[in-house]
């Protein structure tokens, strides 16, 4: 699908993530999840219609979140504007913030390899209403989704971990890595009660049992270190 060419060249692929896990990474000093001072947050981003439902879900889940946790006397710090972002070592320092943090799993979940579908949405925003258009989006796109097409984990579920700071995110494949209760807190997609969210937001003991048991798992291993993936480079070489 997407190289043709190089397939009927007889090319042979091999697939890697989409990043790896630094050294750097190993040597945060996580706190504490009783001393951090909040208990949910989030940087999320409004992608490209074009990319489909996968990616819309990237700002969804922050609303939702926001939503289904009011009046929950959490403290959460949830944002979907680019003005908000934290670069740099604050990204690191704002994970150890907070206990948890929502995610989603990244990539796209339509192929637009000639850009056509983005020329359409562009057009479709400049003659439609916005209300209109964000209803009209997922009609309008649901006939080019391929759900598993093209969604990975992404270095950001990697940072997460390292800092012991547990993910809430909608369930996904996440490249085989990450499985629901033991590395992440599941949210399904239609369910707009998040009461079991809040209470697992509040219970430290299982917090901690997630992020230990992910962090071993997928950074203390060292399985997917920049290492890692140098050596099995050279293999495949």
């Amino acid at each position: 699908r997407f190289y043709p060419r190089a397939l009927k060249a007889g090319v042979e692929f091999v697939p890697w993530m989409t990043g790896y896990i630094p050294e750097r990474l190993k040597n945060i000093k996580s706190r504490a999840h009783a001393s951090r001072p909040l208990d949910l947050i989030y940087r999320g981003s409004r992608q490209p219609e074009s990319f489909g439902q996968l990616a819309f879900e990237k700002a969804a889940i922050a609303e939702r979140a926001l939503k289904g946790l009011a009046g929950q006397s959490l403290r959460l710090d949830i944002s979907n504007r680019w003005e908000d972002r934290k670069l740099g070592t604050g990204w690191y320092d704002f994970l150890s913030s907070s206990r948890a943090t929502l995610g989603v799993e990244s990539g796209a979940s339509i192929l637009d390899p000639n850009g056509r579908l983005e020329r359409m949405a562009t057009r479709l925003k400049s003659i439609l209403p916005q209300d209109y258009f964000a209803f009209l989006r997922r009609s309008a796109f649901a006939p080019w989704e391929e759900p598993g097409i093209y969604s990975a984990i992404a270095p950001r579920h990697f940072e997460a971990i390292a800092t012991r700071t547990v993910q809430v995110m909608y369930g996904g494949d996440f490249s085989g890595l990450l499985e629901a209760g033991k590395h992440y807190i599941s949210v399904p997609r239609l369910d707009t009660d998040w009461n079991d969210v809040a209470d697992s937001l509040r219970d430290y003991t299982k917090l901690k049992q997630i992020a230990d048991f992910a962090y071993n798992d997928i950074v203390a291993s060292g399985r997917l270190s920049y290492a890692s993936f140098i050596r099995s480079a050279e293999q495949t070489l």
